[in-house]
C-alpha cells in the first residue's frame, strides 16, 4: 500500500488525486484527436465533482494548471495562466518585549502615551484610567504584589518625565 504522503503533492485538492492521474495519463496520449476527447471526459468528471454551478472556463484553467500548461489539445475556450498560489511574506514579529509582560506592549505605549498629554487634568484622567485598568487586570490574574510595585513605579518615572518636559 502507498501512502499519500508518499505520492505526488496534488496541485488542486478538491479534484482529487483520480483526476489528477487522469491528467497524467493524458499527457501520454498521443493522438491529438484522443487526447481532447480524453480531457473532455476529464471536464466532465471535474464538473460533477465541482458542482452544477461550476464555471467551464475556470474548469479548463484547472485541467491546464493540472497539466503544468502542456496538454496540446483543441480548448474550446481561451485558457488564462495562473502561477502557483506562493505564501506570503513572513510577518516579522517585534523584537522589542514588553518590559512588564504581565501588562504587554499595548498597555505601555498607551501609557507613554497618556503622560505625554499637555493638558494636565486629561493627563490625569488618563493616568487614572490606565490604573484603574491595571488594577482591573491585576484582579483578575493571581495577587501578584511584585507586579504591581513595578508598574506603579513604571507610571510614577513616567509621570516625573512628563512633569519635567
Amino acid at each position: 500500500m502507498e501512502y499519500n504522503t508518499k505520492q505526488t503533492p496534488l496541485k488542486l485538492p478538491e479534484y482529487g488525486r483520480l483526476v489528477q492521474q487522469m491528467v497524467e495519463n493524458a499527457l501520454t496520449i498521443e493522438d491529438r484527436d484522443e487526447r481532447t476527447a480524453y480531457a473532455k471526459e476529464i471536464i466532465a468528471l471535474m464538473t460533477r465533482k465541482a458542482g452544477k454551478g461550476a464555471d467551464a472556463q475556470k474548469l479548463w484553467d484547472h485541467l491546464a494548471y493540472i497539466a503544468d500548461y502542456q496538454l496540446d489539445i483543441d480548448y474550446p475556450v481561451e485558457i488564462q495562466r495562473h502561477e502557483a498560489h506562493t505564501s506570503p511574506e513572513h510577518v516579522p514579529y517585534p523584537s522589542k518585549e514588553a518590559f512588564y509582560r504581565e501588562f504587554g506592549r499595548l498597555f505601555e505605549q498607551a501609557c507613554r502615551q497618556a503622560v505625554q498629554i499637555e493638558d494636565p487634568d486629561e493627563r490625569k484622567r488618563c493616568v487614572d484610567g490606565l490604573k484603574n485598568r491595571m488594577a482591573y487586570l491585576l484582579k483578575k490574574k493571581p495577587a501578584d504584589d511584585m507586579a504591581r510595585m513595578r508598574f506603579e513605579d513604571f507610571m510614577n518615572r513616567l509621570l516625573q518625565k512628563a512633569d519635567k518636559a
